[in-house]
């Protein structure tokens, strides 16, 4: 059963009752590649297990380096929480491979 012609009469039908832009941002939205890339963004780099590890590690080392500065009598500039998620993150995508080799074993 082909599934694309019954989703471009989906499609379709809602763009009827959009406005012009509404209409052309949605055809951009919905071309093919666009899908493809956001299905590929979604699974491989927007992990719930990675931004989750994102935050929380960002979390615990921005407050560990904010009662540092405090205490040590030094400024921070503001560009930690975001290289303590990126860490968390990679961090994060590598407990998920880690769990997918694991599992196809």
């Amino acid at each position: 059963m082909d599934k694309k012609p019954s989703y471009h009469k989906m499609i379709l039908n809602i763009e009827s009752k959009l406005t012009f832009s509404e209409k052309m941002f949605s055809r951009i939205i919905n071309l093919t590649f666009i899908n493809t890339l956001s299905e590929v963004i979604g699974f491989v780099l927007a992990r719930p297990n990675s931004i989750l590890c994102g935050s929380l590690l960002s979390l615990f080392a921005t407050s560990v380096l904010y009662i540092f500065s405090i205490i040590n009598s030094f400024y921070i500039t503001g560009s930690e929480a975001v290289i303590a998620f990126m860490l968390g993150w990679i961090v994060g995508i590598i407990i998920d491979c880690i769990k997918a080799i694991k599992i196809k074993r």
